[in-house]
């Protein structure tokens, strides 16, 4: 089921919203080292510095986009405070405000552990920059068992729901789902400046068993929409089918042409 949903600052010092946040809008898989000084792969090292300075050669010619990739791949082998910074700077470039302050806070967190006290002052300066023109979506879920939700492919932690956690602006689209329930999706559209919207995703309901299946009403309305599909599909070779199958049941009960079910040559002739 699709729903479409039409309208209706975090501070650095609140650290709990603040991981929750950092959770749910972080697009890139952090590798456990603390900084490129003190990793133990030398192999992560080399590739993440080749990467890296492409990723700079790019975004110092303008092209954000392009250096977006390349920067979220290098956070995918090392983490790097100046990484997350330019990452930071490329997501504000392209609009991805969400985004961008999320990695304004990570940098300055990674730049505290790193000793770089500027750069984690920096950082959180354009975090700060940012958080007035903030859209925040909040998303209210009953829960149930095993639920699971998603912002865009992205988990949502369960701490997170009722909280309004900052979004990139565009079309969101949330799913839930857990096993044994029927799952919801949802979509919001969220504007590019300080928008807040919740989004209330309704109760998940139980698969019902049925003589040994699944008893889903969604399914048997696409099994009735298939099928009229079919038979819409059959044009007029299906009906001349349908034409000849009346013909030759009018023929076997008529007891001039087929008498006793024993059809006559004339009623053969008929029926064929």
């Amino acid at each position: 089921m699709i729903r479409q949903v039409k309208a209706g600052g975090l501070r650095h010092g609140v650290a709990g919203i603040a991981l929750v946040t950092l959770a749910t809008l972080g697009a890139a898989t952090f590798a456990p080292a603390p900084a490129w000084a003190q990793t133990d792969d030398s192999a992560n090292m080399s590739t993440a510095i080749a990467i890296f300075d492409e990723a700079k050669k790019l975004q110092d010619a303008g092209k954000f986009a392009e250096a977006i990739p390349k920067l979220e791949q290098t956070l995918t082998l090392i983490s790097s405070a100046s990484a997350m910074f330019r990452l930071a700077e490329c997501y504000e470039k392209v609009g991805r405000t969400g985004s961008a302050w999320t990695y304004f806070q990570r940098a300055s967190v990674q730049a505290k552990k790193d000793g770089k006290a500027d750069l984690a002052a920096d950082a959180l300066k354009r975090a700060a920059a940012i958080e007035p023109t903030l859209s925040k979506l909040t998303i209210q879920a009953t829960k149930v068992p095993g639920l699971v939700i998603k912002q865009n492919g992205q988990d949502v932690p369960i701490a997170g729901l009722g909280v309004g956690l900052p979004v990139d602006p565009g079309e969101i689209t949330i799913q839930a789902t857990a096993d044994g329930y029927e799952p919801q999706t949802m979509k919001v559209t969220m504007g590019a400046t300080a928008e807040s919207k919740a989004v209330t995703i309704p109760p998940l309901q139980k698969i019902t068993v049925v003589g040994g299946s699944k008893d889903s009403g969604s399914m048997k309305t696409v099994g009735y929409i298939l099928g009229g599909v079919g038979i819409a599909g059959l044009g007029l070779g299906g009906a001349m089918g349908f034409l000849a199958m009346s013909d030759k049941s009018d023929a076997e009960d008529d007891p001039a042409l087929c008498p006793e079910q024993k059809c006559t040559p004339a009623g053969r002739d008929k029926i064929d």
